[in-house]
């Protein structure tokens, strides 16, 4: 298949491109290229003898992971135990976690230890902490942990982002987890740029690790192509209800096309013998270098327990309803959904557009993928916005097992839209083997924009959001502003 090539960041071997990648590139675009980006650096076999011993060892196979949390630091993960945690002794899920440091340019709050020292005291800690949630796996990638500073890029440069990189999506190829959960990847006000560009590595691993063209070195190991089926962050902004019926009331977000899964923390842990809320403290506490030992206990009041809040940046497979329960994040994923579609079954979502004008159209083609049994008598329909009109629903019939096919749906957006909006559209797929759905955010352009100018760090965001086709992302930094006419 030929291919246009990767963006300057992924494909050169410098840690930063001298020259801007080229704009436009769409993610089907950059998902079809054709450069591979291990050869395109002089690609050679990794040294595994410079690796930590937990790394190294994965190429040795039996490491095999559900979920996959992807940060900066030694704590960067501490508020999603109590959710990771009752999905592990429930459902048993088994999750990972990668961190890009050690977290050596960090304060202490309890000793005199600083530099190398401080950042094997801070593993320790980690490794205390998330084991409380049954998290077995961490992957300390030795990245140097500098200066505080609020600078994706600089992040970037001192790191080595390409060899960073490689290291990430090696670690997903062997380990090949349904779900990861990574941080704010955007240069929001106040983001530390490690978690910033941690995350950005995170959404290109998920974009990139199932690619043959992309590190090939890694297949020397025996490791194989291996694609996520689902990418969260975090937390989300917005109004988040407490209490036991959290999830089921659902969360309501500041942009109205994120899509927001929870599990509450209030969670009784049979094998703890208290609530996950309580759980989460003795792991909060255990970080003890940063001062968060300190820190008050959860509320025993079950109505002012919180819950743990991921916002979906991207997924492969149907999802089911948010609010239908604290294991939602990972249905269609690593979990079956009752009634829904077969596990495996993959859904997705395309347009060549993010910002699509008022009065204007946009194509949007919807791909089914059966997993390892037929579908028959698959139906998709796409629901839109009011007032826009996507035409009827489509009948596929039966996709055979192991089997793609694909719709295309013309989609026109009224005049009266209100531009600057964040719009969702919603793919649904019925068969007689059951039903599933998944979304395509976008947002309503007028024909004239403007925006202040932005600071470097958020100009040098929107450029990587456009080369990967993840503007959905812009949300997180919102700059545009549509003007009126007339």
């Amino acid at each position: 298949m030929s291919h246009p090539p990767l963006p300057a960041r992924l494909a050169s071997a410098a840690p930063v491109p001298d020259a801007p990648a080229p704009r436009g590139l769409s993610r089907r675009r950059l998902l079809q290229g054709s450069a591979v980006l291990g050869l395109a650096a002089g690609a050679t076999a990794l040294d595994l003898s410079g690796l930590p011993p937990m790394e190294r060892a994965l190429a040795d196979g039996g490491v095999d992971l559900d979920i996959l949390y992807i940060g900066a630091h030694p704590d960067d993960e501490a508020w999603t135990l109590a959710a990771f945690g009752q999905w592990n002794e429930y459902e048993d899920q088994r999750a990972g976690v990668i961190t890009i440091t050690r977290g050596e340019g960090g304060g202490n709050a309890v000793g005199l230890e600083e530099g190398p020292a401080l950042g094997l005291i801070r593993e320790g800690e980690e490794r205390t902490a998330v084991g409380f949630a049954g998290i077995e796996h961490v992957f300390n990638l030795d990245a140097v942990d500098f200066f505080y500073t609020l600078s994706a890029p600089l992040s970037h440069e001192v790191w080595g982002g390409r060899d960073v990189l490689s290291r990430v999506i090696r670690v997903v190829r062997a380990t090949r987890p349904d779900v990861i959960v990574t941080m704010n990847p955007s240069a929001v006000q106040g983001n530390h740029g490690n978690h910033q560009q941690a995350a950005m590595f995170a959404v290109e691993a998920y974009l990139l690790a199932g690619r043959e063209d992309v590190f090939p070195e890694h297949f020397d190991e025996g490791l194989a192509p291996f694609a996520p089926k689902r990418l969260l962050r975090s937390g989300s902004d917005g109004q988040a209800p407490t209490g036991p019926d959290a999830v089921a009331t659902g969360f309501t977000p500041l942009v109205a096309s994120d899509v927001v899964f929870g599990a509450w923390n209030g969670t009784e842990s049979e094998k703890h013998g208290k609530r996950w809320s309580a759980v989460r403290d003795d792991s909060i506490h255990a970080y003890r270098t940063q001062g968060w030992h300190v820190f008050p206990p959860t509320t025993t009041d079950p109505a002012e327990i919180p819950a743990a809040w991921f916002t979906l940046i991207d997924s492969r497979t149907p999802f089911p309803d948010p609010t239908s329960g604290d294991t939602a994040a990972l249905g269609g994923a690593s979990l079956p959904v009752e009634g829904g579609l077969p596990l495996g079954t993959t859904l997705e979502l395309r347009s060549e557009q993010f910002a699509v004008q008022t009065g204007g159209s946009v194509e949007v083609e919807v791909e089914i993928g059966s997993p390892g049994i037929a579908l028959p008598g698959v139906q998709v329909e796409l629901e839109v916005p009011d007032g826009w009109d996507a035409g009827r629903r489509q009948v596929l019939g039966t996709i055979p097992a192991k089997q793609s096919r694909s719709v295309t749906f013309a989609v026109e957006v009224p005049e009266s839209a209100t531009p600057g909006e964040h719009v969702l559209l919603r793919a649904r797929v019925t068969s007689r083997k059951g039903s599933g759905e998944n979304v395509l955010p976008l947002r309503t352009a007028g024909v004239v924009e403007a925006g202040i100018a932005d600071r470097a760090e958020i100009a040098a965001f929107l450029e990587w959001t456009e080369e990967l086709g993840m503007q959905r992302l812009d949300a997180l930094v919102p700059t545009r502003r549509s003007l009126g006419q007339g």
